[in-house]
């Protein structure tokens, strides 16, 4: 069963800078070619082809890299869709002596004799009269302000029902009812986008300082020589002793050090949103009734408006958290970084500082206590000499 070809368009939005998410928000209106093809058993898919000066559509009609060349440096790439799902019912939109009203979008009753069928779209005509008549255009008639449309779009012209001639063939009853009846498209399931955006590099400053306070240990090692007198107890006999000693002396030392650091990121904020739009939701956009029958040009709308819809929506969401985002993420960012690099130069300075402290410190312990131990030992020896 073939579909034909049925053609959506939508204008685009041309936006030059990124002022404010209304801006973003309407890049929905991409400029985008639905067509619908027959699908297994009368189920049909939506896929897209792109059209001059609209956005590049990648596999299964996603969009992507729209915006890159349109000015404002604003990404918009649609990275997943599904559609609704359709599938064709064997039974009519309408009973035997009834035609789907396009406009009123139900069932009208077969006119008659003189019925000014030529009102309806041209695709409409061969169904709009009773069994036995045919719709024919008026010869000579110019007049076109019966028509339902403007009749370049519907095709619409004065004409009637007449009785069929031999030469029209015409069909009746059931065996008409069959070929010509409009048939029940159900749709169900729903119609996904899945959207990422990416707005303009955002430029954050941010000022950190940081204090450290570090502990270093240093051990250092002095020889230090001691000379010592010692007399006898008698007072008779002197004797003199040198002594040398090496000793070791470990000094530990707490500095705290502070550290400014101002840093510059550049961030690019980018978000990803999905959005989906039901069978039944699509009805409403469309303005159908749960009740009213849907046949293949409705049907056709219905998966436009829930495409188009759910697109939409996953931009706004996408967009409204990049925006959100953005600047507080590259804030964060630059805070970050600089408090991380404050941190990072003040435990070096704050080792610095420590470890030279450290070092005059355990090279003046060392000293202290090799010269204590070289005295001590000297006056043993002057001792023992003095008294041997």
């Amino acid at each position: 069963q073939s579909w034909g070809s049925l053609v959506f368009i939508h204008a685009p939005t041309a936006m030059q800078l990124l002022a404010n998410l209304t801006l973003l928000i309407g890049l929905f209106r991409v400029c985008q070619t639905f067509r619908l093809s027959a699908h297994k058993a009368g189920a049909f898919v939506a896929t897209g082809k792109p059209i001059q000066n609209g956005p590049e559509l990648g596999k299964h009609g996603k969009i992507k890299n729209w915006g890159e060349g349109n000015g404002g440096g604003v990404l918009v790439e649609e990275i997943e869709n599904t559609s609704l799902v359709l599938e064709v019912q064997r039974d009519c939109l309408c009973p035997i002596g009834n035609f789907w009203h396009w406009r009123l979008k139900t069932c009208t009753k077969q006119g008659g004799s003189g019925y000014k069928c030529g009102s309806y779209p041209k695709e409409h005509h061969h169904r709009v009269c009773q069994d036995g008549l045919v719709c024919r255009a008026l010869e000579g008639a110019k007049n076109n302000s019966w028509s339902y449309g403007p009749r370049k779009k519907a095709k619409s012209m004065p004409a009637t029902c007449i009785r069929c001639a031999e030469e029209d063939n015409c069909k009746t009853g059931e065996e008409r009812h069959a070929v010509d009846c409009l048939k029940k498209v159900l749709a169900s399931g729903k119609s996904c986008s899945t959207v990422k955006v990416s707005l303009p590099a955002i430029v954050k400053n941010a000022t950190e300082t940081r204090a450290h306070t570090v502990k270093v240990n240093v051990t250092k090692e002095a020889t230090r020589e001691a000379e010592y007198t010692a007399t006898r107890n008698d007072g008779g006999i002197k004797r003199t002793a040198k002594a040398k000693a090496t000793e070791n002396y470990t000094a530990g030392v707490y500095k705290t050090a502070k550290h400014t650091a101002t840093v510059g990121v550049n961030k690019k904020p980018e978000a990803t949103a999905q959005a989906c739009v039901t069978a039944a939701e699509a009805r409403e956009l469309v303005g159908l009734s749960d009740e009213q029958h849907v046949g293949r040009v409705l049907a056709a709308k219905l998966l436009s408006a829930a495409r188009e819809s759910s697109l939409q929506m996953a931009m706004e969401k996408a967009a409204a958290k990049a925006l959100k985002l953005g600047g507080l993420a590259a804030e964060k960012a630059a805070i970050d970084l600089a408090a991380a690099e404050a941190s990072k130069v003040a435990v070096v300075k704050a080792e610095a500082m420590a470890r030279e402290a450290a070092a005059w410190k355990a090279e003046a312990g060392a000293g202290d206590a090799a010269l204590s131990t070289a005295k001590a030992l000297a006056k043993e020896r002057a001792e023992a000499a003095a008294n041997a």
